[in-house]
């Protein structure tokens, strides 16, 4: 004879399922939140190439100003007789840029007025700075 009642043996193939979909449903809800949050790229709107001659402990320019949004890229040529670099930080810098040469340093999207200057100890303090104002939208 066969039986109609439903099984209530001590099988435990839908419990295990449960506690899996459990666990991967608070994962997604984890890990979802992150992405969502991410910072994307800023948005370039225009771009501009800015020439600096690295004099000995002085820049060409002091400051120049740019649009909001700006890409902005410089190519500096060492025409003095130092070695020079040029960035905002020691994590974001150029190579040592030596006499006669030429280097570049793209600073990407400005987006609030930035100091670049020569990172070579003593070289920002004889003058080697260039401010870089965004100007009002």
């Amino acid at each position: 004879m066969v039986s109609l009642r439903p099984n209530t043996g001590t099988d435990s193939t839908g419990f295990i399922a449960t506690v899996v979909v459990a666990w991967i449903a608070l994962a997604a809800l984890l890990v979802i939140p992150a992405y969502a949050t991410h910072e994307s790229a800023p948005t370039v709107l225009a771009k501009q190439t800015v020439h600096i001659d690295m004099l000995d402990f002085d820049f060409s320019e002091d400051e120049i100003t740019v649009s909001p949004g700006t890409e902005l890229n410089f190519i500096l040529h060492n025409i003095g007789d130092s070695q020079h670099n040029f960035g905002r930080s020691d994590d974001d810098v150029t190579p040592r840029i030596k006499s006669g040469e030429t280097g570049d340093f793209n600073a990407g999207v400005i987006k609030h007025d930035t100091i670049f200057f020569c990172l070579i100890p003593g070289h920002r303090e004889l003058g080697m700075e260039l401010t870089v104002t965004v100007a009002a939208s």
